[in-house]
């Protein structure tokens, strides 16, 4: 069953700007890999300020704890930024999460805890961390890092549609040796990734679900990362999404990571705001 998305409805823009459809080389053809990686990232990232909540779940079958968390990405100055931060239940209040966009290996990311009261900047190794004890690292939830050496693997169809098998190997192999990516040729969302150890072993897998238009973008309601090895599953529901949401850039900075569970912005998110809110989403075909 799909999650129930709850948003208030903007301002439309056109689909194609959402889907990167603009701002790709000149002359680049669809085959050309870093044209596919380009317009999954413009997919998966639009350049749109959002605010989401999200129920992220941790943990094994018989031990699984669900925290609530709330999300915004907008830009800040010159660089897009993302905030994570922790709403409920309150021993993971106020740990918060703000990751710049960036190379995988000179992306500034900073860390808030609580319970040492201080803003601790990531060096590269740290980003490999396990996110709240989940399946993701740090780096699993930041931006797509377009300076990895990518290889077309090959094309398949899925569904009747092509899809494209594409290999990234990062500069800095701290924890992966490879990844591989499915993207969609339809709408270059991706479909599933694989991330291999750095022996070459099947280590996880992530897959991106529930794709709905919201606001005229499509967006995957539900991220799945598994890992084979250790047979445990994190996965990340978003409960409402907004987008063109007001972001300050004050909101988004490493000086407000203590105060980030307060924000105004996550009081106009949660499902009591749907009684009053025109559903604008709706599943994409």
């Amino acid at each position: 069953m799909i999650p129930r998305i709850v948003i208030r409805t903007f301002v439309s823009l056109a689909a194609c700007a959402a889907l990167g459809a603009a701002a790709l080389p000149a002359g680049a053809q669809e085959t050309d890999v870093m044209t596919i990686m380009t317009r999954m990232k413009q997919a998966l990232e639009p350049p749109r300020a959002m605010a989401a909540q999200l129920s992220f779940t941790v943990g094994a079958d018989q031990e699984k704890s669900t925290l609530t968390l709330g999300m915004a990405r907008a830009k800040h100055t010159v660089a897009t930024r993302l905030l994570l931060v922790g709403l409920s239940p309150a021993d993971v209040r106020g740990t918060a999460y703000l990751i710049e966009d960036g190379s995988s290996d000179t992306a500034s990311q900073w860390v808030y805890m609580p319970f040492i009261r201080r803003v601790r900047k990531i060096v590269a190794p740290e980003a490999f961390r396990a996110f709240l004890n989940s399946d993701f690292t740090y780096s699993d939830l930041g931006f797509v890092d377009l300076n990895a050496a990518y290889t077309l693997l090959g094309t398949e169809t899925i569904d009747g549609n092509t899809a494209y098998r594409i290999q990234s190997v990062p500069k800095q192999q701290w924890y992966y040796g490879k990844i591989v990516t499915l993207v969609d040729g339809r709408t270059f969302l991706p479909i599933e990734r694989e991330y291999y150890d750095l022996n070459g072993t099947l280590w996880k897998k992530e897959r991106w679900e529930h794709i709905t238009v919201i606001d005229g973008a499509p967006t995957p309601v539900q991220i799945t990362m598994q890992d084979v090895q250790g047979n445990t599953t994190s996965s990340i529901t978003f409960t409402e999404i907004r987008y063109d949401a007001d972001v300050p850039d004050s909101m988004i900075t490493p000086d407000a990571l203590p105060q980030a569970a307060n924000a105004p912005v996550w009081k106009t998110l949660g499902p009591k705001r749907g009684a009053n809110g025109k559903a604008a989403a709706k599943q994409a075909k």
